[in-house]
């Protein structure tokens, strides 16, 4: 009964001091968020497309001129607000080459739409950071 009281107090501690809201925070994923929304905009290709690591565009099969025309085309509206709604990590090592994938999702608002987007950034040790995938789609939750 004790460790009940005790796993209550703590959970009602976590609810009031908001512990935990800290690991759902990511400033490398939101500056790549803003600045990727920042480009769509803009229509500025180059700069989307320099957000991406080289690796994954060089070794893709996608024409990342049309993808990113498409991105362009469908997004619809100026940033006006995002939260990041989810966070997940992972570690990949191949012959002592190790690279950290971090995936945010984001509900993200903009002037005519709200969308769920999904940034993979991908770092290592030798200072690689970079963005290996942008998805988003339109949120139908009102």
């Amino acid at each position: 009964m004790r460790r009940i009281y005790i796993i209550l107090l703590i959970i009602i501690l976590c609810v009031l001091t908001g512990c935990g809201t800290s690991l759902l925070k990511d400033e490398k994923c939101d500056a790549y968020l803003e600045q990727s929304i920042e480009a769509i905009v803009a229509g500025d290709k180059e700069t989307f497309q320099g957000l991406f690591w080289k690796e994954v565009m060089e070794s893709s099969e996608i024409n990342w001129d049309e993808a990113v025309s498409d991105v362009i085309q469908n997004w619809k509206g100026s940033l006006e607000s995002y939260e990041m709604t989810g966070k997940n990590v992972s570690v990949n090592s191949k012959n002592f080459d190790t690279k950290t994938y971090i995936q945010c999702t984001y509900r993200v608002v903009t002037t005519e739409e709200t969308y769920n987007v999904l940034i993979v950034r991908v770092e290592d040790k030798e200072g690689l950071d970079a963005m290996s995938r942008f998805y988003f789609e339109k949120n139908y939750e009102k």
